[in-house]
């Protein structure tokens, strides 16, 4: 093997270049340590950003599912009372109706969402309540 390096002077300078290399990462290993320390530094904060980031959509999710809800059923109703001029309580039933509809399949896809990315559908709920508890100051 030496031989090849001492026939070849490019060889030579690859062998001393390789040896200097391995000596100076030998003797400079502790000057990892800070560059460690801020790659575990950076992935917790990463995990955190997203954990809140995710604690906000999951404590806002069921407000917008059940607006988008009260839409649709308001949208209904105004098609429904176009065809007959009956009742006049017919929109806010229908919005009503679509809230509630839109609440329970908000806590649904919270559910779905903790049982796909925690392995179990309570954990999203408990993101839910922990959220709101958080948010009026009532978590102890």
């Amino acid at each position: 093997m030496f031989d090849y390096f001492k026939r070849n002077k490019k060889g030579m300078i690859t062998l001393a270049l390789l040896l200097l290399l391995g000596t100076s990462s030998l003797f400079g290993a502790g000057d990892f340590d800070n560059l460690d320390k801020t790659v575990e530094e950076l992935d917790a904060s990463g995990k955190k950003t997203v954990g809140t980031g995710g604690s906000w959509v999951i404590g806002m999710l069921p407000f917008a599912i059940m607006f988008i809800g009260a839409l649709l059923g308001f949208k209904q109703a105004k098609k429904d009372a176009k065809q007959d001029q009956e009742d006049s309580n017919k929109p806010a039933t229908y919005a009503i109706t679509g809230t509630v509809v839109g609440g329970i399949a908000a806590i649904l896809v919270i559910a779905i969402f903790g049982l796909v990315t925690m392995q179990d559908s309570s954990k999203g709920l408990l993101v839910l309540k922990n959220f709101w508890l958080t948010a009026f100051g009532l978590a102890g």
